[in-house]
């Protein structure tokens, strides 16, 4: 269905967002080390590196903490209680997360707004005159999504988490997420897949592959999945790890 921004909507989208230029593809500065790290350009694609069994280690060297701190947002000083639903946000503020199993509509595992420097452009298939998100994920545990058509805040609407300490790890349902100064990085024991993500962009791992992006600005899924169906494309969008797993800086 065709979402189409009102005034209201930009309003209250933009307000929610640490800027709305920044999520479009301008940066905000933060103190996190700097350096390029997995571009969403097709011009610097490469093949990614990292396995999963890397991935989950790296996670699970973080410091786990208790997800009883993450079940509320705040938006203006005001509060609201998530249940069972988690929301975390970066030391840098780039990284604003999300599930959303209690907010139908919106369920749909991790959603995750993201400060992307290059965020993926909006697809043909998605109007002109529609909002383009570049910089939201869409991470169920068997596809990924970046990039959407939103006219709203959605599960935002009423704030966000609190900080997610670099070096911690959150462990929620079948998520495992560890926070550091170079990015986020979740993996997704019962699907199999991990992704790792900065300002710089996504770096999609295990039994994600590539598939035909649709309303989206990028697109992977796992086999069986009802959006696997491989795209003619299929180089990736993301760059390699360096024979580690820690991810490598970012902005």
């Amino acid at each position: 269905m065709t979402m189409r921004m009102s005034v209201t909507g930009i309003g209250a989208l933009c307000l929610l967002l640490t800027s709305c230029g920044g999520l479009h593809g301008h940066p905000v500065p933060a103190t996190d080390t700097p350096g390029a790290a997995f571009p969403t350009s097709k011009a610097a694609a490469a093949t990614p590196g990292t396995t999963l069994p890397e991935l989950t280690a790296w996670v699970q060297g973080g410091e786990s903490v208790d997800r009883k701190g993450f079940h509320t947002v705040t938006r203006e000083g005001a509060t609201t209680d998530l249940g069972d639903d988690v929301a975390f946000t970066s030391p840098s503020q780039k990284i604003k997360c999300m599930t959303s199993s209690k907010m139908s509509p919106y369920a749909g595992g991790l959603s995750c707004l993201v400060q992307l420097v290059d965020p993926p452009a909006r697809p043909a298939a998605v109007p002109a005159d529609s909002n383009w998100v570049g910089g939201w994920l869409d991470y169920p545990g068997d596809t990924l999504n970046v990039g959407a058509q939103h006219g709203d805040p959605g599960q935002f609407v009423n704030g966000y988490g609190s900080v997610l300490n670099y070096g911690n790890r959150l462990t929620f349902g079948d998520y495992d997420c560890r926070m550091d100064s170079n990015g986020l990085t979740c993996v997704d024991k019962s699907a199999g897949s991990g992704v790792r993500i900065n300002d710089s962009g996504v770096q999609p791992v295990g039994c994600l592959q590539r598939t035909d992006p649709g309303m989206h600005g990028l697109a992977y899924a796992c086999a069986g999945s009802e959006s696997s169906s491989p795209e003619t494309d299929s180089t990736t969008t993301t760059a390699p790890a360096t024979g580690t797993a820690r991810p490598a800086p970012t902005r």
